[in-house]
């Protein structure tokens, strides 16, 4: 029923079960939320091009995947290998749990780490 954004790499396809979700009454889908997120981003590129560029929107696999014992951060390193994460000033992160859905939003996630040596990531502490 719709592909959004049209054709580009990570498009949502929503179906009409999918749409069908936004009734009263109906259980969010992970497609519905994606498309939510993404719609939140386009806007937010319209209104405000640096603020949607220091901003991280992930999708609603990536808590799940983080959570899984066996791959934890290994299996979503590689999202954020081409840029440095906590230099973005949000990041939007959908959790799916005990059947509803939250969105945790991290500010500043650059302030949650001191450097005891600039520029030296081994030498992170949480403050």
């Amino acid at each position: 029923i719709l592909v959004y954004p049209p054709a580009t790499l990570g498009a949502i396809n929503v179906t009409n079960a999918d749409m069908h979700r936004l009734a009263p009454g109906q259980w969010l889908n992970d497609t519905v939320i994606e498309l939510g997120l993404s719609l939140l981003h386009h806007d937010l590129q319209h209104r405000d091009r640096t603020l949607a560029a220091n901003t991280e929107f992930f999708s609603t696999f990536f808590f799940s995947v983080l959570g899984v014992q066996s791959s934890g951060y290994r299996g979503v390193s590689s999202w954020t290998s081409g840029y440095d994460i906590f230099a973005r000033d949000f990041i939007f992160i959908p959790i799916h749990a005990s059947s509803h859905w939250f969105l945790a939003v991290v500010c500043f996630p650059g302030h949650l780490l001191a450097c005891s040596k600039p520029n030296n990531r081994q030498n992170l502490k949480l403050v």
